[in-house]
């Protein structure tokens, strides 16, 4: 068993100690985004802790706040924007088979 305080940004399991998943938190300052990626082969769920903003995915945009899940299906382009005066927090999860 692992336990960790989700306090700031950064990956919070990954393998080794995980088999299949990559997992972490992310904290967006008024304004910032986290980049356009692509997460290869991988898919992957988005959780909106707190805040609201943007995620863009191939040319579809969708306003998000607290409580949503998104899913991002794999070979996917994709952007998450913090478009509010306040911070948003998200956990991700990336599948790794």
């Amino acid at each position: 068993m692992l336990v960790k305080k989700l306090k700031q940004s950064g990956t919070l399991i990954k393998p080794p100690q995980s088999k299949q998943i990559k997992t972490g938190l992310v904290v967006l300052a008024p304004g910032e985004d986290v980049g356009w990626h692509i997460t290869k082969k991988r898919e992957e769920i988005i959780i909106i802790l707190k805040g609201r903003g943007i995620v863009e995915c191939q040319g579809q945009r969708k306003n998000v706040v607290e409580g949503d899940f998104i899913y991002i299906e794999a070979e996917k382009e994709h952007n998450v924007f913090n478009k509010s005066n306040e911070e948003l927090r998200y956990l991700y999860l990336i599948s790794l088979f």
